[in-house]
């Protein structure tokens, strides 16, 4: 079961105890938005996989200085997904390498090379992947050439993707990837 962020829990403490700024209020709600949207992905998740042992959620590294949050890890024989999920509404543009919107795309990208240099000096072999997976129903996607190493997909894509996963792979009997990455997990 994933546990609301402490921003969130934060900010919701903050509303019931004094009146809140428009800009808080705004944070408020765009984290409540993203919390929902990785309950929807984790229940789609949970129904495909059935079990969550090859699973990690809400993964937050400190790699030699370096940060990052995951919402889901997920291992499929020697391929280490990360998963971030996005409860997005709009407009997002990206050509050509040049962020024309909102840059949908960092916060992925640092998080696997992050997640690789972790596996790599604990001597864990696996390839690591990225899905950028878009729960909202009110988005619009307008990617042109997107970063090589990142999947895009809406809601219904990603739980396909999911189903023909858990049908055609075993799952990984190498569950070093998770003590290598335990090296590094820090508190929320």
């Amino acid at each position: 079961m994933r546990m609301e962020a402490l921003e969130l829990q934060y900010l919701q403490t903050l509303e019931q105890r004094v009146k809140m700024t428009r800009k808080e209020r705004q944070e408020l709600q765009s984290a409540l938005v993203g919390y929902q949207g990785e309950c929807s992905f984790d229940q789609c998740t949970l129904n495909i996989l059935q079990n969550t042992e090859r699973l990690l959620d809400d993964v937050n590294l400190d790699y030699q200085s370096s940060r990052c949050q995951i919402d889901k890890l997920l291992v499929s024989g020697d391929v280490l997904y990360i998963l971030d999920v996005k409860n997005y509404d709009g407009h997002y543009q990206y050509h050509d390498g040049q962020v024309l919107a909102h840059n949908i795309f960092e916060q992925i990208t640092r998080a696997q090379d992050i997640v690789a240099r972790c596996l790599r000096d604990q001597r864990v072999q696996m390839t690591v992947k990225s899905v950028l997976v878009f729960v909202g129903s009110d988005v619009e996607l307008d990617v042109i050439d997107p970063p090589g190493r990142i999947e895009i997909m809406n809601f219904a894509e990603a739980c396909a993707w999911l189903t023909r996963l858990h049908l055609s792979t075993n799952v990984s009997h190498n569950m070093r990837w998770k003590a290598a990455l335990s090296r590094y997990f820090m508190p929320a």
